[in-house]
């Protein structure tokens, strides 16, 4: 049933974006500009994962060794390509055909401002680690967030960084631009370095080869270290991208102030052992000792 709502509800969000940019003033020069620049940047994705995925190949041996990882690993390649080239492009087409309201109005890229790139980068931090944190607390949510644990321990390279449910990347990977877009209306130029920001960092933090060289990066930033824990014990560490709101919320002690302990090991509301959809603390056990 959840899965059958989470279609329902893309397939019309889908919609509504398509005849958003049809209803646009936008010409056909710009349509075809502002696609080329979108392909240009999730086909240079796409190519960087697999660049980096070839350091990885013992993750790889050890997923496909695995009852089911073929076809797993086939999946989470697919879902890399669906994700960037299928939703990615279409909306930031979209997106960049609503000059004043995203964009800043003008019909170049403009330059890059790099204290605007960090505003967004940051508040997209902030916007992932609340929805990331509800997938895991909140009841009857886990199931957008399900597919990307299904990758444990060993079994993570960087094909798993977008190997999440079209929802899941939509609600917690795009629509985290949103607020400073809405803020700051940036221009296309500093939008393309703020992708290139969020989305390499997210291919770094599932990249195992400098995990262990991770560690002595400053804990406010999410390490790889970090969220390679976060797929062996996933109710910690729920920070992603750049800031850690884990760290920040043990400085400032918010575990006395919120229901739920921010910061640090706690328990889930959801199960998370994830194995082939199979949720039994036995098996998240068998994966933990992988």
């Amino acid at each position: 049933m959840a899965g059958w709502l989470g279609r329902r509800l893309l397939g019309r969000h889908l919609g509504v974006l398509f005849f958003a940019t049809l209803a646009t003033r936008i010409n056909a020069q710009l349509f075809v500009l502002l696609a080329r620049e979108g392909t240009t940047m999730a086909v240079s994705m796409l190519l960087l994962t697999a660049l980096l995925e070839c350091a990885s190949l013992s993750n790889v041996r050890h997923l496909r060794s695995l009852a089911g990882g073929k076809s797993l690993y086939l999946q989470a390649w697919w879902r890399n390509v669906y994700n960037a080239l299928l939703l990615g492009v279409p909306i930031y087409v979209s997106v960049c055909s609503w000059p004043n309201f995203f964009i800043r109005q003008g019909d170049g890229p403009g330059g890059v401002d790099w204290s605007e790139v960090a505003v967004v980068v940051l508040l997209h931090s902030l916007w992932y680690y609340l929805s990331h944190t509800a997938f895991h607390k909140v009841p009857g949510l886990f199931f957008v967030h399900q597919f990307h644990h299904r990758f444990r321990g060993k079994s993570v390279s960087p094909s798993t960084a977008l190997a999440v449910s079209p929802l899941e990347f939509i609600f917690a990977y795009i629509a985290a631009f949103g607020p400073g877009m809405v803020l700051l209306k940036p221009s296309r130029a500093t939008l393309q370095a703020s992708l290139v920001v969020v989305m390499g960092h997210n291919l770094l933090m599932h990249f195992p080869p400098v995990e262990e060289a991770s560690r002595w990066l400053p804990r406010v930033l999410v390490r790889t270290a970090d969220h390679m824990s976060h797929h062996k014990h996933p109710g910690d560490k729920l920070s992603g991208h750049t800031l850690s709101y884990d760290y920040i919320g043990e400085l400032l002690q918010l575990n006395r102030l919120l229901p739920y302990r921010v910061g640090g090991p706690f328990s889930c509301a959801n199960a998370d052992c994830i194995v082939s959809g199979a949720e039994t603390c036995a098996a998240r056990a068998g994966w933990e000792r992988r």
